[in-house]
Protein backbone atom coordinates (compact mmCIF):
# COMPACT_ATOMS: atom_id res chain seq x y z
CA UNK A 1 0.00 0.00 0.00
CA UNK A 2 2.83 2.68 0.23
CA UNK A 3 4.59 1.49 -2.93
CA UNK A 4 0.79 2.04 -4.22
CA UNK A 5 0.62 5.96 -2.46
CA UNK A 6 3.92 6.59 -3.66
CA UNK A 7 2.99 6.46 -6.98
CA UNK A 8 -0.06 7.84 -6.74
CA UNK A 9 1.67 10.79 -5.32
CA UNK A 10 3.43 10.91 -8.12
CA UNK A 11 0.59 10.96 -10.53
CA UNK A 12 0.98 7.67 -11.63
CA UNK A 13 -2.65 6.14 -12.00
CA UNK A 14 -3.09 3.01 -10.16
CA UNK A 15 -5.87 0.41 -10.98
CA UNK A 16 -6.38 -2.34 -8.09
CA UNK A 17 -8.23 -5.37 -8.37
CA UNK A 18 -8.77 -7.73 -5.82
CA UNK A 19 -9.33 -11.05 -7.99
CA UNK A 20 -7.54 -12.35 -11.36
CA UNK A 21 -11.07 -12.70 -12.42
CA UNK A 22 -11.48 -8.32 -11.86
CA UNK A 23 -7.89 -8.10 -13.18
CA UNK A 24 -9.04 -9.47 -16.42
CA UNK A 25 -12.17 -7.25 -16.64
CA UNK A 26 -9.95 -4.34 -16.08
CA UNK A 27 -7.88 -5.50 -19.00
CA UNK A 28 -11.21 -6.08 -21.22
CA UNK A 29 -12.19 -2.81 -20.56
CA UNK A 30 -8.75 -0.54 -21.17
CA UNK A 31 -5.18 -0.76 -21.97
CA UNK A 32 -2.54 -0.95 -19.38
CA UNK A 33 0.91 0.63 -19.81
CA UNK A 34 2.12 -2.38 -17.40
CA UNK A 35 -0.01 -4.63 -15.03
CA UNK A 36 1.50 -5.38 -12.01
CA UNK A 37 0.95 -8.43 -9.15
CA UNK A 38 1.95 -10.00 -6.43
CA UNK A 39 2.32 -13.87 -6.45
CA UNK A 40 0.19 -14.84 -3.69
CA UNK A 41 -3.18 -13.26 -3.35
CA UNK A 42 -6.31 -13.87 -1.27
CA UNK A 43 -9.60 -14.77 -3.75
CA UNK A 44 -12.74 -15.51 -1.80
CA UNK A 45 -11.52 -15.82 1.81
CA UNK A 46 -8.54 -18.29 0.34
CA UNK A 47 -4.94 -17.82 -0.05
CA UNK A 48 -3.73 -18.95 -3.63
CA UNK A 49 -0.17 -18.90 -3.72
CA UNK A 50 0.27 -19.39 -7.40
CA UNK A 51 -2.16 -16.34 -8.36
CA UNK A 52 0.20 -14.38 -9.88
CA UNK A 53 1.24 -17.15 -12.46
CA UNK A 54 -2.28 -17.56 -13.39
CA UNK A 55 -2.76 -13.85 -13.58
CA UNK A 56 0.43 -14.12 -15.83
CA UNK A 57 -1.08 -17.00 -18.14
CA UNK A 58 -4.81 -15.35 -18.48
CA UNK A 59 -3.50 -12.32 -19.45
CA UNK A 60 -1.04 -13.59 -22.45
CA UNK A 61 -3.98 -15.31 -23.71
CA UNK A 62 -5.47 -12.22 -24.05
CA UNK A 63 -2.41 -9.60 -24.54
CA UNK A 64 1.12 -10.53 -25.71
CA UNK A 65 2.19 -7.19 -25.65
CA UNK A 66 1.47 -5.36 -22.11
CA UNK A 67 4.36 -5.75 -19.88
CA UNK A 68 4.03 -7.75 -16.95
CA UNK A 69 5.66 -7.25 -13.49
CA UNK A 70 5.13 -9.91 -10.82
CA UNK A 71 6.46 -8.08 -7.28
CA UNK A 72 6.61 -10.82 -4.94
CA UNK A 73 9.28 -12.89 -2.64
CA UNK A 74 9.08 -15.38 -0.58
CA UNK A 75 8.70 -18.71 -1.01
CA UNK A 76 5.86 -18.21 -3.78
CA UNK A 77 7.87 -16.18 -5.45
CA UNK A 78 10.84 -18.80 -5.57
CA UNK A 79 8.41 -21.61 -6.60
CA UNK A 80 6.55 -20.17 -9.23
CA UNK A 81 8.61 -17.12 -10.15
CA UNK A 82 10.29 -19.03 -12.64
CA UNK A 83 6.79 -20.18 -13.96
CA UNK A 84 5.77 -16.54 -14.56
CA UNK A 85 8.47 -15.58 -16.89
CA UNK A 86 8.12 -18.51 -18.79
CA UNK A 87 4.43 -17.54 -19.09
CA UNK A 88 5.50 -14.39 -20.08
CA UNK A 89 5.82 -12.13 -17.19
CA UNK A 90 8.61 -9.39 -18.32
CA UNK A 91 9.47 -8.41 -14.51
CA UNK A 92 10.18 -11.42 -11.58
CA UNK A 93 11.12 -8.87 -8.82
CA UNK A 94 10.59 -9.09 -4.22
CA UNK A 95 12.70 -5.28 -4.80
CA UNK A 96 10.76 -2.12 -5.05
CA UNK A 97 13.40 -0.48 -6.08
CA UNK A 98 13.56 -2.68 -8.95
CA UNK A 99 10.46 -2.18 -9.81
CA UNK A 100 10.70 1.43 -9.44
CA UNK A 101 13.43 1.14 -12.18
CA UNK A 102 11.76 -0.69 -14.34
CA UNK A 103 8.74 1.83 -14.35
CA UNK A 104 11.13 4.70 -15.00
CA UNK A 105 12.74 2.57 -17.83
CA UNK A 106 9.86 2.49 -19.20
CA UNK A 107 8.98 5.77 -18.43
CA UNK A 108 5.66 5.19 -16.25
CA UNK A 109 7.31 6.80 -12.98
CA UNK A 110 9.54 10.09 -13.02
CA UNK A 111 13.16 10.08 -12.62
CA UNK A 112 14.21 12.16 -9.88
CA UNK A 113 17.13 14.02 -10.22
CA UNK A 114 20.01 13.82 -7.85
CA UNK A 115 20.35 17.09 -5.94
Amino acid sequence: AVQIDLLQRHQVMVHTARSTEEALENLRRRRYEMVVSGMVREENGKSIPNAGLELVRAIRMLDQDTPIAIYSNGQSAGMYGPMAKDAGANVLTGSWFELAEELRDRRLFPVTKPR
